[in-house]
């Protein structure tokens, strides 16, 4: 006779073992825990390179920018101006008059005149050849203090655009320069125009409050 404990034994043991190829999960689980160790959450120190990196890129940008930012000006990245600053090799208060009225014809004349003089057609009239720039230096440094208003006929063409007035931008000296440079340039013959000239016009129209139009200076319109 079988012992009904034995058959119990037995019965609870083929229950306990895994059937074919069955896998324990838990076992294989059990095993690689004890390889790697659990998965935790924690303080990691930063790497050291990394901050030292940092630095060193605020450090070369700060350079870079202070070595060729050029003062955040406009002009430092025109070309006509920096050949200009490049041939110099003196500040804008220092030079001849043809130097100091060619900086400042490249700073507030170009965009209009052209680099050539030569103007924009049927907008703004070319200073290369002009009777207007040529002729009484008088007229032409109360167009430049004060603006003018077209019509404006040169070289027997019409140009209705509008001059605006330097005389709150440019000191006398400036002016007189810039008259220089305009007047002896690209071909053109005209005396130079100095600083006093221009100091006795200014005050003589301090009172002008307006452009000139072509008719009030006596000019073909």
């Amino acid at each position: 006779m079988t012992d009904p404990r034995h058959e119990k034994e037995q019965q609870k043991h083929r229950l306990n073992e895994p059937e074919g190829d069955e896998i324990d999960v838990t076992r294989m689980h059990l095993g690689l825990t004890r390889e790697h160790g659990e998965p935790h959450e924690g303080y990691e120190p930063m790497p050291l390179w990394l901050p030292t990196l940092i630095v060193g890129l605020l450090v070369w940008a700060g350079y870079y920018i202070g070595r060729y930012g050029g003062t955040f000006d406009a002009n430092s990245y025109d070309p006509v101006t920096i050949e200009e600053g490049a041939g110099s090799g003196n500040g804008a208060s220092q030079g001849s008059p043809m130097d100091r009225g060619k900086n400042v014809f490249v700073s507030t004349c170009v965009s209009c005149h052209q680099t050539n003089g030569e103007g924009v057609p049927d907008q703004y009239p070319p200073l290369a050849g002009s009777s207007v720039v040529t002729g009484d230096s008088k007229k032409l440094v109360q167009i430049i203090l004060h603006g003018l208003n077209g019509p404006l006929v040169i070289g027997g063409k019409r140009y209705d655009g509008s001059m605006p007035a330097w005389a709150g931008t440019l000191d006398d000296a400036q002016v007189a320069d810039v008259s220089t440079y305009i007047r002896k340039s690209w071909g053109n013959k005209g005396d130079e125009v100095t600083p006093d000239q221009v100091k006795a016009i200014r005050a003589a129209t301090s009172g002008r409050g307006q452009p000139w139009t072509a008719a009030e200076l006596g000019l073909p319109h």
